[in-house]
């Protein structure tokens, strides 16, 4: 007896902006090093912290979830929501498009700290930001400031150097 079936392929959906920076979020884990001293201890979990509202909704957590950093450290999602007295636990930082007003003062909080900014806000990297999401040609692409992550002793990865626009205010 020959049975017959149809198949049905479905175009999968296009993925959705935020899960590809949620993507991009996690692999700077690989692509940026940090110092020593970025750590209390060798077992600290690794934290991607998101300030202000939470655009990536539940694919950060799923971008990561089962995942380790470099080293074999965990991973720990944070959502500091407006807090920026936790901004000092994070290695990190994604600042909101919500926090434009706040844009000064969470800078502020994370210089002489070994915590990589990163965020989607217009001319946050001119503004003292390291690296920006934006878009052309319907892609997510990266502007990043190679000083100012130098400047916290962090080191950017040249395959990631090579992949983005680089930015000097």
């Amino acid at each position: 007896m020959l049975m017959t079936y149809s198949q049905s392929y479905a175009v999968p959906p296009a993925a959705k902006e935020y899960q590809i920076k949620a993507v991009f979020l996690f692999n700077f884990v690989n692509f940026v090093s940090w110092p020593r001293s970025a750590f209390d201890n060798k077992s600290e979990p690794f934290s991607i912290c998101v300030i202000g509202t939470d655009p990536f909704g539940i694919y950060l957590d799923f971008t990561t979830e089962g995942q380790t950093a470099k080293g074999g450290r965990g991973l720990k999602i944070k959502r500091l929501k407006d807090n920026v007295q936790d901004i000092r636990n994070c290695h990190i930082l994604f600042i909101s498009d919500s926090e434009q007003n706040n844009l000064n003062t969470i800078l502020e909080k994370t210089r002489d700290l070994a915590i990589l900014t990163v965020s989607d806000i217009d001319n946050f990297v001119k503004k003292g930001g390291m690296v920006k999401f934006f878009s052309r040609n319907n892609k997510i692409r990266l502007g990043i400031n190679p000083d100012a992550i130098k400047a916290e002793g962090l080191i950017a990865n040249a395959n990631l150097l090579n992949l983005s626009q680089i930015i000097r205010p």
